[in-house]
C-alpha cells in the first residue's frame, strides 16, 4: 500500500499542528512545515510521541528557495503528495481601515497569498502523482466580500485591510486552481476554521484548535465525488 503523505504549512503550532495531528491519526505521514527548524522539530517530536509518523520540514512560504527545497525533499523521499494544507498565515496589520500601513499589507499578502500560490505551483506535480490530490486553503470569513459588505454579519467592523484582502485573494486562487486542476483529479477548497484561539489573535478566540481543524480534515480527506472550488466552514457554504 502506498503511503499517504500530507504537507501542512505553518504546522509547528496552533491549527496547523492540530491538523497534522488529526491527519496523522488517520494514517497520513505528516510533514510539519515550519519557518523555524527547531520549532518544527519540537512539534514533530511531540506528535511522534503520540504515535504519529511526523517529520519536520523547513518551510518559509515567502522564500521560493525554501519551497523548492521542501518539495524536492518530498519528491526524493516519498515520490508523491496526497494533501497540501496552506495553513501558514499572519495578521500583521491593525484594524485601521484605509489608514493601515502599506508595508504591513505587502508583508501580509506575501505570506497569506503569494506564499500559498508559490507552494501550490511547486506541489502540483506531486499532487498529480497521488491520483487524488487534495488542497485545502485556510481562509477566513473576513475574506468574504458578502459578509464584509453586510453590516449585520458581525464581520464588517473588522477593518484589517491586509488580512482580509489576502484571504479574498486566496479565495480567488481557490476558484481558479480548482478549475485548472480538475482534469488532474486534484480538488482545491477554501475553508474558514472560525475564531480559534491561536497566537494570531492572542488566543482570544472562543473555539479550540480541535474545533478549527475539523473542517480542514473534512476537506483534506474528501471522497472521489467530493466538491472542489468551494468556500466552507462547519455550517456549510460561505458566500464569496
Amino acid at each position: 500500500m502506498v503511503d499517504k503523505v500530507a504537507l501542512v504549512s505553518g504546522a509547528n503550532k496552533g491549527i496547523g499542528k492540530e491538523v497534522a495531528r488529526q491527519l496523522g491519526k488517520k494514517g497520513f505521514k505528516v510533514l510539519i512545515g515550519s519557518r523555524d527548524t527547531s520549532r518544527g522539530e519540537a512539534a514533530a517530536d511531540e506528535l511522534r510521541k503520540d504515535g504519529i509518523d511526523a517529520k519536520a520540514v523547513q518551510l518559509d512560504v515567502t522564500s521560493q528557495a525554501s519551497i523548492d527545497k521542501a518539495i524536492d525533499f518530498i519528491e526524493k523521499n516519498h515520490g508523491h503528495l496526497d494533501v497540501l494544507v496552506n495553513n501558514a498565515g499572519i495578521l500583521s496589520d491593525t484594524a485601521a481601515g484605509i489608514d493601515t500601513s502599506v508595508d504591513s499589507v505587502e508583508t501580509t499578502l506575501q505570506t497569506n497569498f503569494v506564499g500559498p500560490l508559490r507552494l501550490l505551483q511547486k506541489s502540483v506535480p506531486l499532487l498529480e502523482k497521488s491520483g487524488a490530490g487534495r488542497v485545502v486553503n485556510v481562509s477566513s470569513s473576513l475574506g468574504s466580500h458578502s459578509k464584509m459588505a453586510d453590516p449585520s454579519s458581525g464581520f464588517s467592523g473588522f477593518q484589517y485591510v491586509g488580512y482580509s484582502t489576502s484571504k479574498s485573494a486566496l479565495n480567488m486562487l481557490t476558484i481558479i486552481a480548482a478549475e485548472n486542476l480538475a482534469s488532474k483529479n486534484i480538488k482545491v477548497n477554501a475553508i474558514c476554521p472560525g475564531y480559534v484561539a491561536t497566537d494570531i489573535n492572542n488566543n482570544s478566540g472562543p473555539r479550540s484548535v480541535e474545533q478549527g481543524a475539523a473542517i480542514v480534515i473534512k476537506m483534506a480527506t474528501l471522497p472521489e465525488d467530493g466538491p472542489t472550488g468551494t468556500y466552507v466552514n462547519d455550517d456549510g457554504t460561505i458566500p464569496w
